[in-house]
């Protein structure tokens, strides 16, 4: 009769959805609750409904009609049970939603979900529970919108809500009566008829016909594909064939009775289950691969993992999580099943990771568009990588090209100043040996008159003291003579070389004495490796009357003494070279050191006379800048600077148009001789 009736339901279901296949299946179940009595009736039936909770029963023990939209279990506060915040008046109290999958085995499962929100309702008086069945078919849709407070889940499928995003943890995990440990309660057993004796272990099944509940439930199928994996072979090619009927009993059942596949997965215990119900004759059926031991008391071809779990969600209240969870462990234990808390699922996790299942099926899509999902985050970062690598080296170009034409500038910049720093050089040199020798001359022919204008002397006081005897020896008259005239031959010797020292200095012209200090500056730095940093100018021009080379070589020796000062340790030398105009219209060079702080002596030494302060300096080169100074008419002075080094100032007349071009020369010539003489008189 069972096949009869299974077999009417099964052609109908063949023409409808999922949910008129479970409608029909459910009405299955009706018509065989009249063989077992005590069981579902009609008034209890599984048959969607969707009508409102009633506003309060009365009774401790008192349960709503169970649908698959709802169950209600509630009870009321009496004075000795009443809390704070709540009232006996008949107002409900806050309700707690509890889902349920429909991938569960709602006929199996109709007896502990009634006795565990009854227990609830018992431990948490004044709060009413409500059970909602979650349809699975339309993805997490449904449970986004109903939003329970906890939900009974299935082993593994709290995974596949954390993949979509939802947050969920486990609060209790049932064990049942069968099962040793909470962590290994439930598997998969393979299924055939006893007269299939060519399916003995799991590699016999290759090439089979197979048949089975839920694709994506661990006890009913995902358990046996990992068995077959640990067998070694290939679980997505190792049936000919594969059904899912979703309800086990009658459809699974009766395709395996009717000799339509070969064998069938079955979560373990279903087979105790339907034998001792009286459901299906299981005297004609064998299990394949049959695992015994005391960890189940009950048949199996596969490993163990937990059971049905209760799941709280991020949007659970805290302080409703802690109350049911205090009510659920505090229940005591009856005969059939326990919750337990903290059972590990490790080996959960580890299932889905071999068979890339559940939260890691992703990992069997090899398309762009799976990649690009599941590496999200490492294209975009390999994509920044390769613009920013493409980037880069268009930058790089670019900045190679720019480098290499600077570069290439610079060379032609600093051969050009090379050859222009040689030509300096040379022209220095020249100047410079121009004006020793212009002062040695004088030098030598100023202390030369000395000696003869001495000899001349003692000539005339000769002939004065030897009177008429030198008249009349005439060796006396050679000899005086002879002096006279020898002393006359070096005075014209000497007038000679005064005179030509005289005729080389060249004419006074118009130049721009910061051009002439910028062309210093890069003489010095071109011709000595002393780094030194120099700075700066304070105006754009300033136009005098002179020799600019002779005004080059001032500004150089005056830049060459500054750079071979010693500094203070751990500072590099620093020259402030300024060139400015004055208010009276005269122009200023400056130049300041950060050398050591001089002495009053040292000081006088450089003013007065004009000696080096260096222990191996000649006082050469102070002397041709003091030479090139007088004879521009300029103004040079030494002073010490705050708190250390020395600032030398050297002043000299602006040119300011024609008419004084005519008279700033003459003014500069004489200016010049005057000093020339006067230190042509004063003592060697």
């Amino acid at each position: 009769m069972f096949v009869r009736v299974y077999d009417r339901f099964r052609q109908q279901a063949s023409r409808v959805s999922h949910f008129g296949r479970i409608a029909l299946t459910l009405a299955a179940s009706v018509l065989l609750s009249g063989f077992m009595p005590g069981q579902i009736t009609a008034a209890q039936s599984i048959a969607p409904s969707y009508e409102a909770v009633p506003e309060s029963v009365s009774g401790a023990d008192t349960v709503d009609v169970l649908s698959s939209a709802s169950v209600t279990a509630f009870t009321e506060v009496t004075s000795e049970k009443r809390r704070s915040g709540t009232s006996v008046d008949g107002t409900l109290f806050p309700v707690v939603t509890i889902g349920v999958s429909d991938k569960a085995d709602l006929v199996r499962e109709r007896e502990m979900l009634i006795s565990t929100l009854e227990k609830l309702s018992r431990a948490m008086p004044g709060t009413q529970f409500r059970l909602r069945v979650i349809m699975m078919a339309d993805g997490l849709a449904q449970l986004n919108l109903i939003r329970p407070d906890f939900m009974f889940a299935p082993v593994g499928e709290d995974a596949l809500w954390q993949r979509e995003g939802i947050e969920s943890y486990r609060i209790a995990t049932r064990k049942t009566a069968l099962a040793k440990e909470a962590a290994q309660s439930t598997g998969s057993v393979f299924v055939t008829l006893k007269s299939r004796t060519d399916l003995n272990d799991i590699s016999d099944l290759k090439g089979k016909n197979i048949v089975a509940g839920v694709p994506d439930s661990v006890p009913g199928w995902l358990a046996a594909m990992g068995e077959i994996k640990k067998a070694g072979f290939d679980p997505d090619e190792f049936f000919a064939s594969t059904e899912f009927l979703f309800d086990y009993y009658p459809e699974v059942v009766a395709a395996l009775w009717g000799g339509k596949v070969d064998a069938a997965v079955f979560p373990t215990c279903l087979l105790e289950s339907l034998e001792h119900q009286g459901l299906a004759e299981t005297d004609e059926l064998k299990v394949i691969h049959d695992i015994t031991d005391d960890a189940l008391a009950c048949r199996r071809s596969t490993a163990l993992y937990p059971d049905l779990s209760l799941v709280g969600f991020s949007w659970t209240p805290e302080k409703m999580v802690r109350d049911v969870t205090v009510a659920l462990m505090s229940q005591e234990s009856e005969g059939s099943f326990e919750w337990l808390a903290y059972v590990p699922h490790a080996n959960v996790d580890a299932l889905f990771r071999e068979l890339k299942a559940g939260p890691y099926s992703y990992l069997k899509d090899f398309s762009f568009k799976a990649l690009y999902a599941r590496h999200r985050t490492a294209f975009w970062a390999g994509g920044a990588v390769l613009l920013s690598l493409v980037l880069y080296g268009i930058l790089l170009q670019v900045l190679v090209r720019r480098r290499t034409r600077e570069l290439s500038e610079t060379l032609a910049e600093q051969r050009r100043m090379e050859a222009e720093a040689r030509e300096h050089r040379r022209r220095l040199g020249h100047l410079e040996r121009r004006n020793i020798v212009n002062q040695m001359s004088g030098m030598i022919a100023h202390e030369i008159n000395s000696p003869v204008g001495a000899i001349c002397n003692f000539k005339t006081i000769l002939d004065l003291m030897l009177g008429e005897q030198a008249q009349k020896d005439p060796n006396i008259r050679v000899a005086l003579d002879g002096i006279e005239t020898e002393a006359q031959r070096i005075a014209g010797i000497v007038g000679r070389v005064r005179s030509y020292a005289k005729q080389q200095k060249h004419a006074h012209k118009p130049c721009d004495l910061v051009e002439i200090a910028r062309r210093a500056v890069r003489a010095l730095k071109v011709s000595t490796s002393v780094k030194a940093e120099i700075e700066h100018y304070e105006t754009p021009a300033a136009p005098v009357l002179g020799d600019s080379l002779e005004l080059e070589l001032l500004v150089l020796n005056l830049l060459r003494n500054a750079s071979e000062v010693q500094p203070a340790k751990g500072n590099r030398v620093r020259i402030n070279l300024t060139v400015r105009r004055l208010e009276d219209g005269r122009c200023r060079l400056e130049v300041r050191d950060n050398g050591k702080a001089l002495t009053d002596k040292e000081l006088e030494r450089l003013t007065t006379m004009m000696q080096s302060v260096k222990p191996e300096g000649l006082g050469l080169g102070l002397s041709i800048v003091r030479g090139i100074a007088d004879s521009h008419g300029g103004e040079l002075e030494f002073k010490k600077a705050e708190p250390n080094g020395l600032v030398v100032l050297f002043t000299l007349d602006a040119y300011v148009n024609s008419s004084a071009t005519e008279e700033q020369p003459d003014a500069a010539v004489e200016h010049s001789k005057n000093k020339e003489d006067g230190a042509s008189t004063t003592p060697a």
